[in-house]
């Protein structure tokens, strides 16, 4: 029996006009921009209504003194009120997607749409990598590209809140002797996560990020780190039954 089969000429090709792209996820440090002088990431808006090529911040230093009490003179027991400036020269960061024409009429996406949706995402991603490149920083430098004096300065002027291994006994204002005196052992764990948080609560400026009466730690603790802590018991039984280690 002759059997009768579909040329491939005469096959029709369904496609589907919708298209998927990488997910990217909400940026984290979103909730922490803001332009008032609480915000750990502040954002200057100067140059949207002003020409220049660059912000200068005014930081001004907390006060450190004791005061006085009771019948104290206060004239003359004043406390000098320190400030520096931080300039910050800025850029212009594009990126374009090309699409002719022709090529939109006979695709069966959105060329257009899906080029906006890509651009979108690539800009997230660049202010993400941004911010986390420059928490990894050493006073503006990549840490793989500064000095040992640029770090051992670093080291020194954030001593109250530099953690080395697991205790803080492990400090030295020379970088390379700290990071030396550490033992293999000595890995991120729940209790140094602990640990972290109650040295960030120590400074008075950390009140700036609580919400809901919780006081987030920052850092640039990122995926690897993550992976080091989220299989030990410690860690799985606080996030069960929810409560902090």
């Amino acid at each position: 029996m002759a059997q009768t089969y579909a040329v491939s000429g005469l096959t029709p090709q369904q496609w589907d006009s919708e298209f998927f792209t990488d997910y990217v996820r909400s940026s984290r440090f979103k909730r922490y921009m803001g332009t008032d002088e609480g915000s750990i990431i502040q954002l200057k808006e100067d140059l949207a209504k002003k020409k220049g090529d660059s912000v200068t911040f005014a930081l001004v230093n907390e006060l450190v003194g004791d005061g006085v009490t009771g019948n104290q003179t206060l004239k003359g027991n004043e406390e000098r009120l320190g400030s520096r400036s931080h300039k910050v020269t800025v850029d212009v960061l594009r990126h374009a997607v090309a699409v002719d024409d022709w090529d939109v009429q006979k695709s069966v996406i959105d060329l257009r749409n899906a080029a906006k949706t890509q651009l979108r995402e690539w800009a997230q991603k660049k202010l993400r990598d941004g911010i986390t490149n420059a928490l990894g920083q050493i006073d503006g430098v990549n840490y793989t590209a500064s000095s040992a004096a640029q770090r051992n300065t670093w080291t020194a002027n954030n001593s109250d809140r530099v953690l080395f291994g697991l205790t803080t006994s492990n400090y030295n204002a020379t970088f390379a002797t700290a990071v030396g005196g550490l033992s293999a052992g000595e890995q991120c764990s729940p209790n140094a996560l602990s640990l972290m948080k109650r040295l960030a609560q120590k400074e008075e400026l950390m009140s700036s990020v609580e919400e809901d009466g919780a006081i987030h730690v920052e850092g640039e603790y990122v995926g690897r780190i993550f992976d080091e802590v989220k299989n030990r018991p410690i860690y799985i039984v606080s996030e069960k039954e929810g409560f902090e280690p």
